[in-house]
Order: structure tokens, then C-alpha cells, then sequence
């Protein structure tokens, strides 16, 4: 019982999770893609207008995806965390051989704890 409702509790916070996160995700991808579409058409445009049209455009997408980035936190916070615990975690070295002098550091740390 106490598994079921352990999955339970999970997976409404995933749920939650999801319909907070999943309009502003929507958001990013949209802008992007208005981004990608006025690049596009940046690249095929011969005349001023158009290439002016299309900046404009890619500035609208730029807008969209602005609006959108606090979702970027969702990426970058895990990996951030995950390199924090990494390096907070670090194991010191451990000795090659017996002879103090080739692991002098090592000595020395042990020495003055």
C-alpha cells in the first residue's frame, strides 16, 4: 500500500509538472521554429523587401522564444547540479606505492589532519 501511493503522489507531480512546463516548452519550440522558418526565407529572398520581411520575422520568433526561456532552466539546472555533486564528491588519489616521497601531497595531508 504504502508502494502504490508512493507511485501515486510521483506520478501526480509529474503530471503537474508536465501541464506547467508543457506551454512554455510548446512556446520555445514554436519560436524556434518561426526563427528556422524566417532564416529560411532569409536565404532565398533576392530583394530588400523580403530580406527585411524575414529579419522582422526572425525578430518575432526571437520575441517568442525570449518569453519561453525560463524553461531553459529545466535543462540547464540538472546538469548544473549533477557537476556540482560530481565535484563535491570527489575521492582524493590513492597512494601508487608504499615510499612516502612519490606521494609526498598525499602524506602531507595525511599528516597534518
Amino acid at each position: 500500500m504504502k508502494k502504490f501511493l508512493k507511485y501515486t503522489v510521483i506520478g501526480f507531480g509529474i503530471l503537474i509538472a508536465a501541464a506547467i512546463l508543457a506551454p512554455m516548452i510548446a512556446g520555445l519550440l514554436v519560436g524556434g521554429a518561426i526563427i528556422l522558418g524566417g532564416f529560411w526565407l532569409y536565404e532565398r529572398s533576392e530583394s530588400f523587401i523580403m530580406k527585411l520581411l524575414s529579419i522582422t520575422i526572425m525578430g518575432s520568433g526571437v520575441m517568442a522564444a525570449i518569453g519561453s526561456s525560463p524553461v531553459l532552466l529545466l535543462i540547464v539546472a540538472p546538469a548544473v547540479g549533477y557537476l556540482v555533486y560530481k565535484l563535491w564528491n570527489r575521492n582524493e588519489p590513492e597512494m601508487v606505492t608504499d615510499n612516502p616521497f612519490d606521494n609526498f601531497e598525499a602524506e602531507w595531508n595525511k599528516l597534518s589532519k
